[in-house]
């Protein structure tokens, strides 16, 4: 169950029916945040469609683990079934996939304070910031939930490496990047192109 905001007020809004699962239910992309990947299946396309692999010639491509894992842990055990959340919206409803971008904040207590959940996996070292505009109503406080994770280092931010990690690196379990880098990696590995040559837009630092 949920309730809606926008601009800290109730506000009623009719979902697109592709935003819901098969049960119904409403399937939410955390805005400002980005997890380790459990599961990535790839580019949507490539530089050159003709040097990607086929499926059967594709390497490996090993999870961000332990922690993707790590993290769903942390928003299951806050977020159980039946639990009933508020989604408050950004400038963007939806992302490319039809999802709904929001914050999501637990319905127990004060829901203003440190009920976020969008903050509370940044400050728990579960997750990296990743701000895009136009939805940067939460930029300062996933920035400073950042700088509480850094200070001194807890889980990925222990665990970041300034390196590019290869995909035999990601297996090795011993460090993690960005799951946007992490992305390019794998984007790089299927369409047989330099992962660096993918990085073909600005992403400033929101940690600092």
């Amino acid at each position: 169950d949920y309730v809606i905001l926008r601009n800290g007020k109730p506000f009623k809004f009719k979902f697109r029916k592709n935003s819901l699962t098969a049960k119904g239910r409403l399937k939410v992309r955390l805005l400002g945040v980005d997890t380790p990947e459990l599961h990535y299946p790839g580019p949507t396309e490539c530089p050159d469609e003709k040097m990607r692999l086929k499926k059967q010639n594709r390497p490996k491509i090993p999870p961000q683990e332990p922690w993707g894992s790590a993290a769903k842990q942390w928003l299951d055990q806050r977020i159980p079934e039946g639990t009933k959340v508020i989604i408050e919206l950004d400038d963007e409803v939806y992302d490319k996939y039809s999802r709904v971008l929001g914050y999501v904040w637990t319905v127990r207590g004060n829901w203003q304070r440190g009920k976020l959940l969008n903050t509370g996996l940044v400050a728990s070292g579960h997750a990296f910031p990743h701000q895009i505009w136009p939805n940067l109503t939460r930029f300062r406080d996933v920035k400073e939930a950042a700088q509480a994770a850094m200070s001194p280092p807890i889980g990925v931010y222990a665990a970041h490496s300034k390196q590019l990690l290869s995909l035999k690196k990601v297996a090795a379990q011993k460090s993690i990047n960005e799951p946007t880098l992490y992305r390019k990696v794998v984007d790089g590995a299927i369409c047989q192109a330099p992962p660096r040559s993918l990085l073909t837009r600005f992403v400033g630092d929101a940690r600092n």
